[in-house]
């Protein structure tokens, strides 16, 4: 049997051509028998085959390399979007709070609110301190700082909170290592407050926002102690401030009406204790029964000359009085400290036996109360 060495078609041994491809057979001294080659002609088209097939998976997978590559870089281009998109800016901005010291305050709270460059809500707060506010670092978005409460010292310190709010927008153009200078000419003021006018809700706000911070842990409380306890104190201090103020007021105004001031402790006592105090033998001077009655007497805080009528009424004398007799309607003051008012013509020297009690008597018009204390 003979076979075409063009397509290796089966051929009679007389044919001149070849039915399926033309070639001349008569021609070609190449035409063999399958046994004389020893194969099949028919292998040699397989194998093309199989070499075509290899061309086109190579070709596949070097085209499927390249488009990886591409889709890699893209994504490489897109991440690199997104992280320069979020990343995160330091806001430059300058705070002042005299007084604060890092090693004895909570650090300063500052509320941020707004969306970001997603349009993702924010609503967080940063702890900051006057010389590093690292930690106020945002993405591109707009937003809107405020400072919602004073820090906490260990000395009872306090501050005033401003009412600033500050509205900022960052650029998602903004290089990702560049800060937000928006602020950078802003600066935040803490001023300290009277202690005196430092109120409980203050204070609570402030541990608020101060036990949010991990940094304050342990301390809140005792820092909260301290400011209140200082207030306290100085509340204290300033209503007395206020009260000696008010007190002395009306000293002077009464003072300027013509009265004579004076000031002591309303006693009520039997005539027999006030004698007994004044080394007197009541009895003997006023009598058993003046020594059993009660009377309501000032006893003044100092030796003081008083201007007086004289006990005959004739005229005016001064006396260094010690203890003055007052009406029985002064008695409700008893066992206080009290400022009397009254006009040196209202009074009297005594001119009987009671003097050995009393330096003056003002009972016969009452004093006028200026103050008790």
């Amino acid at each position: 049997m003979m076979y075409c060495p063009g397509c290796g078609n089966e051929v009679v041994q007389s044919a001149r051509f070849c039915g399926v491809c033309g070639r001349d057979l008569q021609s070609e001294a190449a035409v063999v028998e399958q046994q004389s080659r020893g194969t099949d002609p028919t292998p040699k088209k397989k194998s093309n085959k199989k070499l075509i097939i290899g061309i086109c998976v190579a070709v596949v997978v070097i085209i499927a390399l390249i488009v990886g590559i591409l889709l890699w870089q893209s994504n490489q281009r897109s991440k690199a979007e997104y992280d320069a998109d979020h990343a995160k800016h330091a806001v430059t901005l300058s705070i002042a709070a005299d007084g604060y010291s890092n090693d004895s305050c909570t650090r300063i709270p500052i509320q941020v609110s707004g969306e970001d460059a997603d349009g993702n809500a924010v609503d967080e707060v940063v702890f900051v301190r006057p010389d590093d506010t690292s930690e106020l670092a945002l993405a591109s978005g707009s937003y809107t700082l405020s400072f919602p409460a004073s820090p906490l010292s260990s000395e009872g310190t306090f501050w005033e909170a401003p009412d600033d709010m500050w509205a900022i927008t960052i650029d998602s153009t903004l290089d990702a290592n560049t800060a937000f200078e928006g602020l950078a000419n802003t600066t935040i003021t803490y001023n300290v407050i009277d202690s005196a006018d430092i109120t409980d809700e203050m204070v609570d706000n402030a541990a608020t926002y101060a036990s949010k911070d991990v940094d304050n842990a342990g301390v809140v409380d005792g820092y909260v102690t301290a400011t209140k306890e200082k207030r306290d104190a100085a509340a204290a201090g300033k209503a007395s401030q206020q009260q000696a103020a008010e007190k002395q007021s009306k000293i002077d105004a009464a003072t300027q009406s013509g009265m004579q001031v004076v000031s002591g402790t309303i006693h009520v006592d039997t005539g027999t204790s006030i004698g007994s105090a004044k080394n007197v033998d009541a009895v003997t001077a006023i009598g058993s029964g003046g020594a059993a009655m009660s009377y309501v007497y000032i006893s003044l805080d100092q030796q003081t000359s008083v201007s007086c009528m004289s006990g005959d009424g004739l005229g005016m004398t001064t006396i260094s009085a010690q203890l003055i007799q007052l009406p029985d309607t002064l008695a409700q003051y008893d066992g206080q400290s009290i400022c009397l008012g009254f006009y040196a013509t209202d009074v009297f020297g005594y001119s009987d036996a009671m003097g050995a009690l009393f330096d003056v008597n003002a009972t016969y018009v009452a004093p006028e109360v200026i103050w008790v204390n």
